[in-house]
């Protein structure tokens, strides 16, 4: 009986952990006339939680991508972190990207 218990407690604490992330998609574009190498987008209220985006993919020096990441549910606020094909990292201001879809690097 205590098994089941556990085994019911666990699904549940699993089952909220799956419901707290959100998913959210934008499309980069880069303006900059050098190819994005990495993306990392975190939410700015906790910024070590960060994802690459770009993985097995770069955005070319002028190019866009549609990029899909996951942040808690409920928030908003991210910083986007772009590195380019020279070592060049660019970091955004905070974006709310449930209040926008599109984000442009420019030069």
């Amino acid at each position: 009986m205590l098994r089941i218990i556990v085994c019911i407690m666990t699904l549940m604490a699993t089952a909220n952990i799956a419901a707290a992330e959100q998913t959210h998609r934008m499309l980069i574009i880069n303006e900059v006339g050098k190819t994005m190498a990495g993306l990392d987008i975190a939410p700015t209220k906790t910024p070590a939680v960060n994802q690459n985006v770009l993985v097995d993919r770069d955005i070319e020096g002028i190019g866009q991508a549609e990029v899909t990441f996951k942040g808690p549910d409920g928030e908003c606020i991210f910083t986007l972190m772009a590195v380019f094909s020279d070592d060049q990292i660019v970091v955004s201001d905070p974006v709310n990207v449930c209040k926008t879809d599109t984000f442009a690097f420019k030069p």
